[in-house]
């Protein structure tokens, strides 16, 4: 009986290990403790570690609980377990005391429908080494606080707001980049970006700098004067395509190091001017299309060691084009033209095409004198009227009775001509004008006249053929010679102030 006892002492243990056993297979990470669990919800909320479950998405949102998260491999967004709902969250809510140790990369990214982050000022990076695409592939996205990320351990910005295609501010005043190596494509296709705030970026260990603002397409300003490159290798497609970027302050930058400026301001369509004459470009291999889609780019300065051979700098536009900063002048043919001992618009150098420049500065030994290049400039062809009567007062004259009423001074007209090739070009003034009216009546018929001509319709008042040797022409006539108010044509008129628009347009011909 004895040894009885001891078979079902022993079946008991062991159907009792068999039910523990399932109880932990079942809930593997549920630990004893239920204080800070979130509350339960539907099966997305998922424990994944050994603590108490840290994270769940429910209705869409996507919540952190206090953690310290310390995934150990974090390769890319894959790794982090919400990855599977990415394309669901459309907030993200994260509680005081959340800490993130070692790498938040991909951490938010693909968040393809999120429009809010809630608490993100809650959110402990003071640890983190890696932020490579945290905030990347947002494009509902329209704001972002990251004013208060702690970043002055973070080695890697690469990708961080890649295709946030809808963000239109950044507020990086507190980013501390002294250890950051990769700023590499950090704001790639931030196409609705029109301000970046704190821009004073520590980058003297940063090696990449490829793709960091390209496709910036609204941004207008990027301050950069104090930033240093002593180390970047990589400026390839930095500024690609940031379409309303007319200045770059790029002149201070080291390129020892350097080895790709591919397209670095391919695209940049209103970039007005480069000074790259300090640039110094030992190592650089890669220069292609640098240039390449600057149509407005019109002053262009170079060194010695400037490196642009591959570089597709643009013809001038020619044809007549205004100088973007001066429409008095205009580009007449499609040569640049070196200032030598002249200035922008007065340039006294030689006239050179956009392929002789880029052969000229392409490293080659001896290396070519420090120079500024601009469009070779012409003045505007100008061809206006100066001076016009700005009022014709002809006083009182009683209803019924028929005379001519005067100006009291005379009438005076001067045109101005200072077109290249107006020998020879005939031109006229035409003068028209309203009928008279109050505010309450109009008169019937046109009492403005000129020499007999009612100036109901366009009556021409002076005419001439420009010279090579006067820019000046003058009429002038005496009140009886020039415009009159002839009350004879008014047909009706009650008591009161009339008053007439009178427009007078310069014709280029004669017909």
């Amino acid at each position: 009986m004895v040894h009885g006892k001891r078979q079902l002492f022993w079946i008991a243990q062991i159907i009792l290990l068999i039910i523990c056993g399932i109880v932990l297979f079942k809930n593997p990470g549920q630990a004893a403790d239920q204080g800070t669990s979130p509350k339960e919800s539907s099966a997305t909320t998922v424990a994944t570690s050994q603590e108490d479950p840290w994270w769940e998405v429910k209705d869409d949102v996507l919540t952190l609980y206090p953690h310290q998260i310390n995934l150990p491999v974090i390769q890319g967004r894959g790794d982090w377990p919400w990855e599977s709902q990415r394309a669901t969250i459309k907030e993200v809510v994260i509680k005081p005391g959340v800490q993130v140790l070692g790498s938040a990369f991909g951490m938010f990214e693909g968040l393809t429908q999120v429009q809010k982050f809630t608490g993100l000022t809650n959110l402990d990076t003071s640890q983190v080494t890696d932020m490579h695409t945290m905030f990347a592939d947002c494009p509902q996205l329209m704001e972002l606080d990251v004013s208060r990320l702690t970043t002055d351990q973070v080695q890697s910005f690469s990708g961080m707001f890649r295709q946030d295609q809808s963000l239109t501010k950044l507020d990086l005043t507190n980013f501390q980049t002294g250890k950051a190596t990769s700023l590499r494509s950090m704001f790639s296709g931030c196409r609705q970006l029109q301000q970046l705030v704190g821009q004073h970026f520590d980058t003297r260990q940063v090696t990449d700098m490829g793709y960091l603002f390209a496709n910036c397409e609204k941004l207008t300003s990027i301050a950069l004067s104090h930033w240093q490159t002593p180390a970047v290798v990589n400026f390839g497609d930095m500024f690609s395509n940031c379409q309303a970027v007319q200045k770059l302050d790029v002149q201070h930058f080291d390129l020892q190091q350097a080895t790709s400026v591919l397209e670095m301001f391919a695209g940049c369509q209103n970039l007005l001017q480069l000074d790259l004459w300090s640039w110094q470009m030992p190592r650089v291999q890669k220069t292609t299309r640098m240039l390449e889609k600057t149509p407005k780019l019109w002053k262009l300065s170079l060194g010695p060691q400037t490196n642009i051979g591959q570089a597709n700098l643009p013809a001038a536009p020619g044809q007549g084009t205004p100088f973007p900063e001066d429409n008095d002048y205009l580009s007449q043919t499609t040569n640049w033209q070196a200032l030598g001992a002249g200035s922008d618009y007065h340039p006294q150098g030689a006239k050179l095409s956009a392929a002789q420049i880029m052969q000229n500065y392409q490293g080659q030994t001896p290396p070519p004198n420090t120079e500024t290049y601009v469009w070779e400039p012409a003045a505007a062809e100008t061809f206006y009227l100066q001076t016009v009567p700005l009022n014709l007062t002809f006083g009182h004259f009683i209803v019924g009775q028929k005379c001519l009423l005067l100006t009291p001074d005379d009438q005076k007209i001067i045109v101005i001509d200072q077109r290249a090739q107006r020998a020879g070009k005939k031109w006229r003034v035409e003068v028209v004008a309203t009928p008279f009216q109050t505010d309450k009546q109009q008169l019937v018929g046109q009492a403005l006249q000129y020499q007999g001509q009612s100036l109901a319709q366009a009556v021409t008042i002076f005419q001439a053929t420009s010279r090579a040797d006067k820019e000046s022409y003058s009429w002038q006539k005496a009140p009886s010679q020039g415009i009159v108010f002839n009350s004879a044509a008014i047909k009706n008129a009650s008591p009161g102030e009339y008053h007439s628009t009178v427009t007078y347009t310069l014709m280029n011909s004669l017909n």
